[in-house]
């Protein structure tokens, strides 16, 4: 395994990581958006459940 991590270059180890920070950053923003928007639904469901 560390041979073939040792093959891969760092331009692809680096685009998988910023790849995954953007994703990561792209999900937050959208469930935070999201939380905005549905606030209402988001309390009637919270008040369902209770």
């Amino acid at each position: 395994h560390v041979l073939l991590i040792g093959s891969i270059t760092d331009e692809s180890l680096s685009l998988m990581k910023i790849a995954g920070l953007t994703t990561l950053v792209a999900g937050i923003v959208l469930i935070k958006s999201g939380t905005r928007k549905a606030r209402k639904p988001e309390l009637e469901v919270n008040h369902g459940a209770v």
